[in-house]
C-alpha cells in the first residue's frame, strides 16, 4: 500500500508539474527559513559544548528595585540642551556584587555549582597583528558546571581565587595563535595592565556560546577588585533541585538580608526603596525564547526594548506573554504557506474527480481516499523538507560568518552548522505542517458523491 502511494505521488506530480514546483517552492524555502532560526537557536541555547544539563542552569541578574529619591528630584540635560526634571524614579539590580554573591553561596542548598563571572574583550598587537580576545573573569564553580574538554595542563581553583594567583586558561585556537611553534603551558598571556601565567588549553568554544571566551581568568585579579563588583551569576543546580527551589531560597535570602544590600548603596538613605515580593529566577530555556525573538529585530531598533525589558525576568507572567508572543509569530509565519498549500491541493479536486469517481464505485471508503490523499501530500511536503535542508545548508554556510561574529577584526571561531537535533525537529514539522496542509483537500475529495464525480461535476 505504501508503494502504491509513492507511486501515486510521484503521478500527480509529473501530471501537474507547475503546481508541483509552486508546492516544492513554498514547501522548502518555508522549511528552509525555519531550519536556519532553529539551527541558530541551537547554537547559542542548545545542549551544545561546553553545556550540559541546559535544563539545570539558571541565571540570577540581581533583585529588580524600584528607586524613589526621598529629597529631591532628578535633572538631566538633553542632547539639545533642554533641561528635563524627572520624577526620581527608576529601577535598579541590587544584590548582583561580589559581597552579595558570596553570603548567597552559603544560603542556598539547592545549587551544585555556584559560577560570579565577567566578560571584557581586550586588543592588542601580536607579531605586526591586531588581535582581540574576549576574556571571562569568573571563578572555581565555573569549571565544575561546564563539561570543557581540557587539552592540556588545569583548571583554575578556588585557591587560584582567593588568592588572586594571575593564572589563565586559553582556548586552543588562542594558544596557537599566540605560541604556533611552542606548548603554551607556562607562557605569558597579557591583557590590559595584567600578565597571566597560562597554565590550561581547552577546545574552543562557539561564539555564540553562553561559555564563549579565548581567555578565562579569576574573578579577583580583574583590575581595581573589590566586593562591590557586579556580575552575572549562574547557577548548575542539583539533580533533584529545580528554578522554584532556587527561586525560593533566594527570595528568603534577599528579604534577610535586604537592608544590607541597599545599605551597600552609594548615599543609600537618599532612596526610598521598593523591593518585590520574589525572586523569579531565568532559566536557560528562558532565556532562549527572549533573546532568539529579540535577534531577529534589527539592533539599532532593539536596543530600547532591550533596555525595557531588563527586569522581566521578575515577572513570571511577563515571561508567559513573551513567550507566546514568540509561538505565536512563528505559527503566524507558517499559516501563510499552508493556506496556499491547502488552495493549491484543493485546486487538483477537479482534475482528479474522475479518479475518486471511479475508485468509490469500486468500494473505496472515505477512511482509505483520505488516507492516500494525506500520504501523497505528506510525501510531497518530504521532497519539499529534503530541499529544505539543501538550501539551509546553503544559507547557513553564507551567513556564517555574520550569525557567529560581527567584529571583523577577528577570527570566527565555532561552527554554524546542522545536527541532528535540528534535523530531527526540521523532520517532525515537515510532517505536521503535510499533515495540516493535506486534511481538508482530502476530505472534500473523500466526501465527493461518485456519480458526479465520474461526470466531472464536483459541486
Amino acid at each position: 500500500m505504501i508503494k502504491n502511494y509513492i507511486m501515486m505521488a510521484f503521478a500527480v506530480m509529473r501530471r501537474r508539474k507547475l503546481i508541483t514546483a509552486l508546492n516544492l517552492l513554498g514547501i522548502s524555502f518555508t522549511l528552509a527559513f525555519l531550519t536556519v532560526i532553529y539551527a541558530l537557536y541551537d547554537l547559542q541555547y542548545g545542549e551544545v559544548y561546553p553545556l550540559q544539563n541546559t535544563d539545570k542552569i539558571v541565571f540570577y541578574n540581581g533583585v529588580s528595585v524600584q528607586m524613589d529619591l526621598k529629597e529631591s528630584k532628578m535633572i538631566s540635560v538633553t542632547s539639545k540642551g533642554e533641561v528635563r526634571t524627572n520624577s526620581g524614579q527608576f529601577v535598579m539590580n541590587l544584590g548582583n556584587d561580589y559581597k552579595s554573591y558570596q553570603q548567597l553561596k552559603d544560603e542556598i542548598e539547592s545549587v551544585k555549582y555556584f559560577s560570579f563571572h565577567r566578560n571584557r574583550e581586550f586588543g592588542f598587537f601580536h607579531d605586526g597583528k591586531y588581535l582581540t580576545l574576549m576574556s571571562t573573569y569568573t571563578d572555581a564553580g565555573f569549571w565544575g558546571g561546564m563539561n570543557f574538554d581540557l587539552i592540556d595542563g588545569r583548571y583554575f581553583l578556588e585557591d587560584d581565587v582567593e588568592n588572586k594567583n594571575y593564572v589563565a586558561v586559553v582556548s586552543e585556537n588562542t594558544a596557537v595563535k599566540l605560541y604556533p611553534d611552542a606548548n603554551a603551558i607556562g607562557k605569558y598571556i597579557k591583557l590590559g595592565k595584567n600578565s597571566y601565567t597560562i597554565i590550561g588549553v581547552v577546545a574552543d568554544v562557539g561564539m555564540k556560546s553562553m561559555a564563549f571566551a579565548d581567555v578565562w581568568v579569576p574573578i579577583t585579579t580583574i583590575y581595581r577588585f573589590s566586593e562591590r563588583h557586579r556580575g552575572n551569576v549562574t547557577l548548575f543546580l542539583k539533580d533533584n533541585a529545580n528554578a522554584t527551589d532556587a527561586s525560593r531560597e533566594i527570595t528568603n535570602w534577599y528579604k534577610k538580608s535586604k537592608d544590607d544590600i541597599i545599605k551597600d548603596l552609594y548615599r543609600w538613605d537618599k532612596y526610598k526603596p521598593i523591593f518585590p515580593d520574589e525572586i523569579i529566577l531565568q532559566t536557560f530555556g528562558e532565556m532562549g525564547y527572549m533573546q532568539t525573538f529579540l535577534s531577529l529585530i534589527s539592533p539599532s531598533k532593539v536596543r530600547g526594548l532591550r533596555r525595557s525589558l531588563g527586569s522581566i525576568y521578575n515577572n513570571s507572567g511577563e515571561l508567559f506573554k513573551m513567550q507566546m508572543v514568540f509561538w505565536v509569530a512563528i505559527l503566524l509565519f507558517l499559516a501563510i504557506p499552508v493556506i496556499n498549500m491547502v488552495n493549491l491541493n484543493s485546486s487538483q479536486v477537479a482534475d482528479r474527480a474522475s479518479e475518486i469517481g471511479v475508485r468509490k464505485s469500486f468500494g473505496a471508503t472515505t477512511s482509505h481516499l483520505v488516507s492516500q490523499f494525506l500520504a501523497e501530500n505528506i510525501i510531497i511536503t518530504l521532497i519539499g523538507g529534503l530541499l529544505s535542508i539543501v538550501f539551509a545548508m546553503i544559507a547557513m554556510n553564507l551567513l556564517k560568518d555574520h550569525f557567529l561574529n560581527i567584529n571583523p577584526l577577528r577570527d570566527v571561531v565555532g561552527s554554524f552548522h546542522l545536527n541532528w537535533r535540528i534535523i530531527t525537529w526540521s523532520f517532525i514539522i515537515t510532517v505536521v505542517f503535510g499533515i495540516i496542509s493535506g486534511v481538508m483537500p482530502a476530505y472534500i475529495m473523500s466526501k465527493l458523491n461518485a456519480v458526479n464525480a465520474i461526470k466531472g461535476r464536483i459541486k
